[in-house]
């Protein structure tokens, strides 16, 4: 190796520029380009200078028959510091070569590496089991005991050292695939500063100055040039998966950012009413800035451009602050809140009454309902009844369908919205300039009240409980009725079978079906379980026949 090749290697080693060795030796630049360059040498008393900043000896530098400085060096040393230097440089290359990747690149390159690691893993898999029971068989003769002890053991021998082979092989070659080529193009960029640096006039690099050397963005070579060009294809293919699947994202932090907009929007006409929106519009600033970094690093992803890390960072970071100051903020303005319950004073009540005749089998509900005040009138007539909803006009409507429900007849009441924006928007305002908040959930009601004779109330609530099971509690002139739940479960409808609540029996619908039931007894009263399935002895007699 000669002079200049020496030097340029003890320089990158030490890490030093040509123009930082230049300052030491008190020389130009250009005299430093030339030795490198073995144009020329320096003079002796510059050799001493040299070999005392770089700490070796005047024969490693000038004699041309020493040709790896490297290994020269690494032999005043033990062999563990040569391993520890070793994985320093490869983890330094490593971590210099995905910063001056673009993200697909990078990308790309570890899943062809998980591929390679992949197909290396499902060999050993296979090569231990077949290695596995070779040594099973041969040790066959030993107690049962003993012989799994002793395959366990084995087996955990290969397996480790299918490990150790995995990963050296990996390392290995992400070594040759990458680093290597890395370093072939760092070089050539060092090349090209230097032909760059011999051709520029010294006036002009007063005036100019030097460009900064660029680390170069590592490209992918062409499948067709490849060693493992089929990996490269499947790598492809799992990028065009993830930018896809990206794309879609996308689609999602889009309609995210339109919703910040929009609540922002909202939230800075309420905020003269209540510090809380203050809050609430610079969190949603910050989300903004949130969205808008992820939509960009999407975008730059997808088209493979490099993303600006600092400013991703700095904003990233920005919007974080923001949500935080704007949670604060709302926080604070809670402090003068009332938190309230009662809804009266801004609802307008209307009762809502319907006059019905019993039929048999019948029963009320309504899914919205949470109690069902049963009362006793025996000044009604009987087989009367008298639904009585309150409900508040300007925002719903209720009416009511009739179903069958297990041979029973349902009488199933229900709400219907009615858009009232104008209304609501009105009340929150309201509400607001006076530091109120509350829950407007006020479109139903909770409580249905059921009107009737005493005898009327009592076959209505039999009738109930075939199909419901429910919590009941006496209440002045009749019963309060609460947490309603199904008593009739279906545990297994391999064929259909039908239960019927009147008549407590359960009809097999289908040719060859069989259907049963159970009962079982809990707090609130019996369950009714029925299961319906194919009977396959009838089939394979009639097949046989």
């Amino acid at each position: 190796m000669k002079f200049g090749d020496k030097l340029k290697k003890k320089n990158k080693k030490h890490g030093l520029s040509q123009e930082e060795l230049a300052a030491k030796l008190n020389v130009s630049r250009q005299s430093v380009s030339k030795w490198e360059s073995n144009n020329t040498y320096p003079e002796t008393d510059k050799i001493i200078q040299i070999c005392n900043i770089f700490d070796c000896s005047m024969d490693d530098l000038i004699n041309d028959n020493i040709t790896d400085l490297t290994s020269i060096e690494r032999k005043s040393k033990n062999n563990w510091n040569i391993v520890w230097d070793s994985l320093l440089e490869f983890i330094s290359k490593t971590i210099n070569l995905f910063s001056s990747m673009k993200f697909s690149s990078g990308l790309r390159c570890l899943i062809e590496m998980a591929l390679i690691i992949l197909i290396i893993a499902v060999s050993g898999i296979i090569i231990t089991n077949i290695l596995s029971y070779i040594v099973s068989s041969l040790v066959s003769f030993l107690p049962r005991s003993a012989h799994q002890i002793f395959t366990g053991i084995t087996n955990s021998i290969f397996e480790l050292l299918w490990f150790i082979l995995t990963v050296i092989i990996a390392v290995h070659i992400f070594k040759i695939r990458y680093l290597d080529y890395y370093d072939q193009l760092t070089q050539k960029e060092e090349n090209k500063e230097e032909e760059i640096d011999k051709k520029t006039q010294e006036s002009k690099k007063k005036k100019e100055g030097l460009k900064l050397k660029k680390e170069p963005n590592i490209i992918i070579r062409d499948p067709s040039h490849q060693p493992f060009a089929f990996l490269s294809v499947l790598s492809k293919i799992i990028i065009w998966f993830v930018k896809a699947f990206m794309i879609f994202m996308a689609m999602g932090f889009t309609l995210t950012l339109g919703l910040s907009v929009i609540v922002i929007v909202i939230s800075l006409f309420l905020s003269k009413y209540s510090l809380i929106f203050i809050g609430v519009d610079i969190s949603m600033i910050g989300a903004i800035i949130l969205n808008v970094l992820i939509l960009l690093a999407i975008i730059y992803f997808v088209i493979n451009k490099k993303v600006p890390i600092k400013i991703f960072i700095i904003l990233f970071f920005a919007s974080i602050f923001l949500c935080g100051i704007g949670i604060g903020v709302s926080l604070i303005g809670l402090k003068d809140i009332e938190i309230k319950e009662d809804v009266s004073d801004i609802i307008q009540s209307k009762t809502f009454e319907n006059h019905l005749l019993y039929e048999e089998n019948m029963f009320f509900t309504n899914h919205y309902i949470h109690e069902y005040n049963y009362i006793i009138d025996n000044s009604i007539a009987e087989n009367d009844i008298i639904i009585n909803i309150d409900y508040d006009p300007r925002f719903t409507k209720i009416g009511h369908v009739i179903s069958d429900e297990y041979g029973m007849v349902n009488y199933n009441f229900y709400y219907q919205s009615k858009s009232n924006i104008k209304d609501i928007y009105q009340m929150i305002t309201k509400d607001l300039k006076n530091n109120i908040l509350r829950d407007y959930n006020f479109l139903y009601a909770d409580t249905m009240t059921i009107k009737a004779s005493q005898e009327t109330i009592n076959k209505l609530m039999s009738n109930l409980s075939k199909v419901y099971l429910y919590d009941q509690k006496k209440i002045e002139n009749g019963y309060q009725i609460t947490e309603l739940s199904s008593k009739i479960r279906i545990y297994d409808d391999e064929c259909n079978g039908e239960y019927n609540a009147v008549t407590d029996t359960i009809t097999c619908l289908e040719e060859d079906c069989v259907c049963s039931k159970e009962s079982m007894e809990t707090t609130k009263g019996t369950i009714i379980q029925y299961s319906c399935w194919y009977d396959d002895i009838n089939e394979t007699v009639e097949e046989e026949a």
